[in-house]
């Protein structure tokens, strides 16, 4: 259940517009950035993605930012709704200060 709520956190925070890598090589490219939840809890995230395949000679831009909102969307589809303990915990947490 965690795992869903970082990654629902960083989803929301993204921007299809700044969180692009534009692959013009096999070459591993990599991306860090922070995101910050409304509770003021923040995530340093580090994207690394490459080519593979045959090179055809054209760039490919990969859009990290829909990719991490898919897998949002599949871990939501994949997991069972929280229980009522579940629910009390997290709520617990998430009325805690983050400093």
């Amino acid at each position: 259940m965690a795992r869903h709520f970082i990654v629902e956190a960083v989803s929301e925070s993204l921007d299809d517009t700044k969180h692009r890598i534009l692959l013009d090589d096999q070459v591993p490219h990599r991306k860090k950035f922070t995101s910050t939840d409304p509770k003021g809890y923040g995530y340093e995230v580090q994207v690394a993605v490459r080519m593979i395949g045959q090179d055809t000679g054209k760039d490919v831009l990969f859009n990290f930012g829909q990719q991490i909102r898919q897998l949002n969307k599949a871990i939501l589809a994949a997991s069972r709704p929280p229980t009522s303990d579940e629910l009390r915990r997290l709520k617990d947490f998430m009325e805690k200060d983050p400093a």
